[in-house]
C-alpha cells in the first residue's frame, strides 16, 4: 500500500466514524449564521441562471451544501471518501428527482468515466486532505464545462488553528497553504477570474459555544472589528475561493 492510499484510508476511516454525527456540528446558532454565509455563495452562482445546470459536490458529507444546490435547477452528483457518508445521503435524497448519482471516491484519482461537463462544483472542506492541491485542481477543471463555477475552501497557514501544528509538526490530516501560493497553484491549474475571500478567524470552539443570539452576535461583531483591522484574508481560518474555467 502506497503512503497516498494509506492517508486516503486514514481520512476516510476518520469520516466513517464521524458519519452523520458531523451535521450536528452545524447546529450552534453562530454556526448556522457562518452556514448560511457559505450558502449564500452558492445561491450567487444561480442569481442569473434561467435554465438548469448539472452540478458536482465534492464531499457531500451529510449534504449540507447539496441540500442548497437541490433547491434550484439542476442535475445533481457527489462524492465522498467516506462510505458512510454515501450512504447516509443515498437514503437522505432516494426520493429526490434532482440527485443524480451519489458515489464513493477519493478526490486524489480523476474523477469516475463520463462525470463530465459540470456548470458547478463545490468542494467545502475537503481539498485540503492531500497536499497535491494542483493535480486534485487539474482533474476537476477536466470534469468542467468552459465557464463552469469552482466554489472551494482550503485552510488559511497563517491562521490561528494552523499554530499548534508549525509548532510541532503534527495535527489534523489536512494541510494548510497561504494566500500568495493558493491563488498561484489555482492559475497553474487553468482556472480564471479567481477571487479567494475569508471569513471566520476565531476558533471553531467558540462558534460551538455561541448556541444564542447575543453570544452569536457578540462573536460575529468581533470578526467584524478583526477584519477591519486586518483585512480581508489575513488570519481567516479558511479561505473561499471561487473561480472559473
Amino acid at each position: 500500500m502506497t503512503d497516498s492510499n494509506g492517508h486516503s484510508l486514514a481520512v476516510a476511516n476518520y469520516w466513517d466514524k464521524r458519519g452523520e454525527t458531523y451535521g450536528r456540528s452545524w447546529q450552534s446558532v453562530a454556526k448556522k449564521r457562518l452556514s448560511a454565509w457559505e450558502l449564500d455563495l452558492v445561491k450567487q452562482v444561480f442569481k442569473n441562471k434561467n435554465k438548469a445546470i448539472k452540478t458536482l459536490d465534492i464531499g457531500i458529507g451529510t449534504g449540507r451544501i447539496s441540500d442548497e444546490i437541490i433547491r434550484h435547477r439542476v442535475t445533481h452528483y457527489a462524492t465522498d471518501i467516506s462510505r458512510t457518508m454515501i450512504d447516509y445521503c443515498q437514503k437522505k435524497y432516494r426520493n429526490s428527482k434532482r440527485v443524480k448519482l451519489l458515489k464513493v471516491h477519493d478526490i486524489l484519482k480523476p474523477l469516475p468515466k463520463n462525470w463530465d461537463e459540470f456548470d458547478l462544483v463545490t468542494a467545502y472542506r475537503v481539498l485540503s486532505y492531500y497536499p497535491q492541491l494542483t493535480t486534485i485542481l487539474k482533474n476537476i477543471r477536466r470534469s468542467m464545462n468552459d465557464g463552469g463555477i469552482l466554489i472551494f475552501t482550503y485552510p488559511n497557514i497563517d491562521s490561528l488553528v494552523a499554530i499548534p501544528k508549525l509548532i510541532n509538526g503534527k495535527g489534523w490530516l489536512g494541510n494548510e497553504i497561504g494566500y500568495n501560493e493558493l491563488k498561484k497553484i489555482v492559475g497553474e491549474a487553468g482556472f480564471s477570474n479567481c477571487r479567494i475571500i475569508g471569513s471566520s478567524r476565531l476558533l471553531d470552539t467558540f462558534y460551538d459555544w455561541s448556541d444564542n443570539q447575543m453570544s452569536a452576535d457578540f462573536l460575529f461583531t468581533i470578526e467584524k472589528i478583526l477584519a477591519l483591522i486586518f483585512g480581508p484574508t489575513r488570519f481567516v481560518r479558511l479561505f473561499y475561493v471561487i473561480c472559473k474555467k
